[in-house]
């Protein structure tokens, strides 16, 4: 007994009490609301429950999708229902801002895990297996994820197993939920001495440490689990998943096929009805027109029509914010035509503010976030473009009517090869990154227009924000050194294009 109670005080020491679904830091965290993103939650549940019986049996699900589309509040839901289902063996959310800093990394996930898997009843035996081995190694927690994982989890979860039946087994708990994968941060001391500039970002590492770790987990007949993973689809983590784990990983993106436009109209009428009835507004209020442009101003972002609403219904707002001080905000109609207005932070009060921290957050993942930024608006200023040649001067200049592919805008603004995925590559949860077939398109497309508003907006970017006119100095720089380095595709192109 004593042995156990030393092995329980280092595991308690060294494990997040934050990061579980259900710990009383993530007591107000987003989750679904009733009735909605029901089609998502079933592919999913019917995974947990049933994967086994499919074609190809997979281990491991990958729930991806744009940054705001609601990841972590389906996967909260979803661990809510497991843990009432009695199949959750345990969670894990990673938050990088606003959560506690055992959070922030991987270095406290194994304990974590560790230690909701010793609550479990049914796992008999488990708890004193693992309560051994870390008393008889109490630094273990000091080593790397794989090793701490075979010491901690799997080599006791394999003694177990070779002491029960297998009728036994299969009343265990059947999924790992892991959330916000991307937001795990590196530790300081990964990134070794003499790292070269260009190597991963201790970000990375530790993302794709952990993803290896789950990796080898399941593909070990001895480990019972299955393990459902979110995170916005960054190129590291898709690049793992599509390529080490393809062969035992389901991906599910959270595209047009969940609709995610109606549940968004469920969510804001449900919002809007509650503000109606408490204000004794009059049942045609707000008014279909006014309804439609919210779930259009969305466009499939879950963050932005949270944001939204909290706004319209006064929650958080002081009256050193402007409610209450400010004539034109002192109802929640007036705060939902502000919201609706083309620029909604007039006077300083910004609504929209967790989601431009969160468009903030992302781009400074960039390499250069002003240049990603730069390209970012050329881009959707070429979008629009046409080219004509001035045979007086001859040479070319730029305006602005007529949609460049993306093939061609590509050619005006990469100088150097590779230049374009340095640029957009960080940014894959907030835009697709073009693919060979959508070369002809008529330019890049972003998946949430609400992104577009915030580029545009010099108090929404603060120190991000470039001018329009310093976006055409950058294309028409960009366009000259192109044609400087001798690039005869490009004015081949401009020329067959221009004459159109």
């Amino acid at each position: 007994m004593g042995t156990c109670r030393e092995g329980l005080k280092v595991l308690v020491k060294n494990m997040a009490e934050g990061a579980a679904h259900d710990s009383a830091e993530q007591s107000d965290a987003p989750k679904c609301m009733l009735g909605t993103r029901v089609a998502v939650q079933d592919e999913i549940l019917s995974w947990i429950l049933h994967g086994e019986r499919d074609a190809k049996p997979s281990k491991i699900m990958w729930v991806s999708g744009p940054a705001g589309s609601g990841k972590t509040a389906i996967l909260r839901s979803i661990a809510d229902t497991c843990q009432e289902k009695q199949v959750l063996a345990a969670s894990f959310f990673f938050s990088s801002h606003g959560g506690s800093v055992g959070r922030r990394t991987g270095k406290r996930l194994i304990p974590t895990l560790a230690y909701q898997l010793l609550q479990h009843k049914g796992l008999v035996g488990l708890r004193e297996s693992i309560l051994a081995s870390i008393e008889r190694n109490p630094a273990i927690f000091a080593k790397n994820l794989k090793a701490q994982f075979k010491a901690i989890l799997m080599e006791p979860l394999q003694e177990v197993q070779e002491r029960l039946e297998n009728t036994t087994l299969r009343e265990w708990p059947r999924v790992i939920v892991l959330d916000g994968l991307d937001e795990c941060e590196g530790d300081q001391f990964e990134a070794d001495e003499g790292t070269p500039p260009l190597a991963r970002p201790p970000g990375e590492r530790a993302q794709r440490e952990i993803l290896q770790v789950l990796l080898d987990a399941v593909d070990n007949p001895a480990f019972p689990f299955c393990i459902l993973v979110a995170s916005r689809p960054e190129p590291a983590i898709h690049e793992f998943i599509t390529g080490a784990a393809s062969h035992t990983t389901r991906h599910l993106f959270l595209g047009e096929r969940y609709t995610p436009g109606e549940d968004i109209r469920l969510f804001c009428r449900s919002k809007l009805s509650i503000i109606r009835r408490r204000w004794r507004y009059g049942p045609s209020w707000p008014g279909h027109e006014r309804e439609q442009r919210l779930v259009e101003n969305a466009s499939g972002q879950f963050q932005y029509a949270s944001a939204a609403m909290l706004f319209v219904e006064g929650s958080g707002l002081k009256h050193s914010q402007g409610i209450g001080t400010n004539e034109d905000l002192r109802t929640p109609d007036q705060r939902l035509n502000r919201i609706l207005a083309p620029h909604c932070n007039v006077g300083g009060l910004n609504p929209l503010e967790p989601l431009d921290r969160l468009y903030k957050s992302i781009m400074e993942t960039c390499p250069d976030p002003i240049f990603s930024m730069k390209w970012l608006r050329a881009t959707q200023l070429l979008k629009g473009g046409r080219a004509r040649s001035e045979e007086r001067y001859a040479l070319y200049t730029l305006d602005y009517r007529v949609p460049l592919s993306i093939g061609l805008i590509r050619l005006i603004l990469e100088v150097s090869q590779g230049e374009e995925n340095h640029a957009l590559g960080p940014l894959s949860s907030l835009l697709p990154f073009p693919q060979s077939e959508d070369l002809k398109s008529p330019g890049y497309r972003v998946y949430h227009k609400s992104f577009l508003d915030f580029i545009n907006d010099r108090h929404r970017c603060g120190n991000l924000y470039v001018e329009e006119a310093e976006v055409r100095d950058f294309i028409t720089h960009r366009y000259f050194q192109t044609l400087a380095l001798g690039n005869r595709k490009l004015r081949l192109m401009v020329n067959g294009w221009a004459r159109q």
